[in-house]
């Protein structure tokens, strides 16, 4: 705990998935795992609850497109941690 040096080979991204209903929980994922892996555990994690969802990051505000599913979660600066929000679709 307690490391403030970027390492540029991270090779664990710590997702935080922040829910609607204010709750959160988190997992770690390989840094070169694509988005599409922590939307899948995300699914897997909250079942029907939210039906189709994507995933978006607060700071900066930035909701990911189908396109960012498909890149490495270090492609996206989301290792060696973020924070995501899951947004409901409709």
């Amino acid at each position: 705990m307690g490391h403030h040096h970027h390492h540029h080979m991270s090779t664990v991204a710590r997702i935080q998935f922040r829910l609607p209903d204010g709750s959160s929980f988190t997992n770690q994922f390989p840094s070169d795992a694509p988005l599409e892996e922590a939307r899948q555990f995300a699914a897997q994690t909250v079942g029907n609850t939210y039906g189709n969802f994507s995933l978006a990051t607060m700071f900066p505000r930035r909701e990911f497109t189908k396109e960012d599913y498909k890149k490495k979660l270090l492609d996206l600066e989301l290792a060696p941690s973020a924070s995501v929000v899951l947004l409901p679709a409709g």
